[in-house]
């Protein structure tokens, strides 16, 4: 009988270590499951969350930046009216400035300049756009347009600089003479002169000598009119 029992015992023992083998692997897949499941529930909770506290947060900051604009406008606002009402003469002087632009007409020599400057932007266009198409472009190429213009800027700002004490030299008619001396040369040359290719220094002289007429405008007509302003201002 004591055997028998031994052998039921020990039966019964591999039983039970059979059944907790063949219980471990599902025992461990149910485990792996649920942390998965808990896992995907938590990344779908903060997904679902995120977009709702990015959103109040943008919110928050498109309220900050009205307030703000707000605020900046006021002050601005506010500054504007404290410089109006402590200075009531600048409706007077804006007044002033604007009869004494009409007052120019009374000078002849701020009559006569009105065409030279109507010239000064003719001529300016002319060279940017007649002189480079139908000559450089044609007798040179595109590709030596750029190299054109650069000689005409390097004439015209050095001239500029050099003209003032030559107007305090000699006075601003002659150099007024001089300039409209270049430009009716080079346009006499223009007018009868055939673009070719072998003359590349004749483009560049021509530009050169176009840009020191440019600056004898820009410099003494902006000159003359200050000039003249002063002047009229003091007749008032």
């Amino acid at each position: 009988m004591s055997g028998n029992q031994d052998v039921r015992k020990s039966g019964s023992q591999e039983d039970g270590n059979s059944g907790c083998r063949s219980v471990s692997p599902i025992y461990f897949r149910i485990n792996m499951v649920e942390k998965v499941v808990h896992f995907v529930t938590v990344m779908a909770k903060g997904i679902a969350i995120a977009p709702t506290a990015t959103a109040e947060e943008c919110n928050k900051e498109r309220a900050a930046k009205c307030k703000k604009s707000e605020i900046t406008e006021k002050a601005e606002n506010t500054v504007f009216e404290k410089k109006n009402s402590e200075s009531p003469e600048s409706n007077e002087s804006t007044t002033k400035l604007l009869a004494n632009t009409f007052n120019h007409i009374r000078h002849p020599y701020q009559v006569f300049i009105i065409p030279i400057t109507i010239w000064s932007g003719l001529e300016q266009g002319f060279l940017g756009a007649d002189f480079t198409a139908a000559y450089v472009s044609c007798g040179l190429g595109v590709h030596m347009v750029g190299y054109v213009m650069i000689c005409y800027g390097l004439c015209d700002a050095v001239c500029s600089y050099s003209f003032t004490p030559l107007v305090k030299a000699v006075g601003r008619v002659p150099v007024f003479s001089m300039g409209a001396v270049i430009n009716l040369g080079v346009i006499i040359t223009l007018k009868y002169w055939t673009p070719r290719p072998d003359d590349l220094a004749v483009f560049f002289v021509l530009s050169g000598l176009w840009g020191v007429a440019d600056a004898v405008w820009q410099t003494q007509i902006n000159g003359s009119e200050i000039l003249g302003h002063s002047e009229g201002k003091d007749d008032l």
